[in-house]
């Protein structure tokens, strides 16, 4: 299951609660803490007009999709009043039975180190050359913002797919 930003959450809730329905996670762009996102997301987000992401992917797979296209703002009126809720321990993180590819961009919403804390609670940052490559990865994209990092097509498309055939 591959699941970006608030879709991200969705797939851990599901990877934590119900592992009998996933054999492989993909969450990119999303903490699994509050701590985990940047401090000024709060006020950016709840500030965000739709001339701000005009011609983003996010834009423009909202307005092909929707039934409603006009009501674009009001999408992101509720994205600016979402929290992120309370997120997941530590522990539960750590009991996520699926393999685990963590993407992030290396300047996106989400922090760097908390993406890193992440990846060590999945079983990562290990020296795989002597203890064997981990199941759980993390992939940063470089030059990545929150709102460009699906545009990069090949290179999501590159890393996910070698991350599922794996």
């Amino acid at each position: 299951m591959f699941g970006f930003s608030v879709g991200g959450a969705v797939t851990l809730d599901l990877a934590v609660r119900h592992p009998e329905l996933v054999r492989r996670i993909v969450v990119s762009s999303v903490s699994f803490s509050p701590d985990g996102m940047r401090p000024e997301n709060a006020e950016a987000v709840g500030a965000m007009t739709v001339d701000m992401i005009e011609g983003t992917p996010m834009a423009e797979s909202y307005r092909a999709k929707s039934p409603h296209p006009e009501g674009l703002q009001g999408l992101l009126d509720k994205l600016g009043a979402f929290d992120g809720g309370p997120g997941w321990s530590d522990a539960e993180i750590e009991g996520i039975a699926a393999p685990t590819l963590i993407t992030v961009g290396d300047c996106d919403a989400v922090r760097l180190e908390h993406a890193v804390r992440f990846l060590r609670l999945r079983g990562g940052d290990v020296n795989g050359d002597f203890a064997g490559v981990p199941t759980s990865q993390l992939a940063v994209l470089p030059g990545t913002t929150h709102f460009s990092g699906l545009a990069r097509t090949a290179l999501v498309l590159d890393v996910v797919t070698t991350f599922l055939a794996g």
